[in-house]
């Protein structure tokens, strides 16, 4: 009888330091914070693994003449893609050098030597404020764009 008098007092001792509804929302909140974090990770983590194999299937295929991807893929993304990026970076390093030509030289007046400067003075002498106008709106895009 001794022992169950001792595992009363044990259990009555712990009845005590019971969990209350607070306590019990909170762990609620925490539960479902936490199982939207798995959740949200979970998907990023699949996400990026599905980006993995299909970057490892284009590095593979670049040079691959068996094309174990769809053919018009693996012409846009191994073909066509590299050279239409290197045209890009061709055009904008033009523009980008005539935009620091035409900074350093927009206020000489004789001999005009902006490119933007001449499209203007071009437009001015034949009198076509809508030239000047949609050049203007041209150079405000391009710099809208570069910067």
């Amino acid at each position: 009888m001794d022992d169950y008098e001792n595992y009363r007092t044990t259990i009555g001792n712990e009845l005590t330091d019971l969990v209350t509804e607070k306590q019990l929302i909170k762990l609620h909140e925490l539960l479902k914070k936490n199982t939207h974090i798995h959740n949200r990770v979970q998907a990023s983590w699949i996400n990026m693994i599905h980006e993995a194999f299909y970057i490892e299937d284009i590095l593979n295929n670049e040079n691959n003449t068996n094309h174990s991807f769809i053919k018009q893929k693996w012409y846009i993304f191994c073909l066509i893609r590299l050279w239409a990026l290197r045209i890009l970076v061709i055009n904008l390093g033009c523009i980008s050098i005539l935009v620091i030509w035409s900074e350093m030289t927009f206020f000489s007046a004789k001999p005009v030597l902006s490119v933007f400067a001449q499209c203007v003075n071009a437009a001015r002498r034949h009198y076509n404020y809508f030239t000047i106008e949609v050049r203007l709106n041209k150079i405000k895009t391009i710099y809208f764009y570069l910067n």
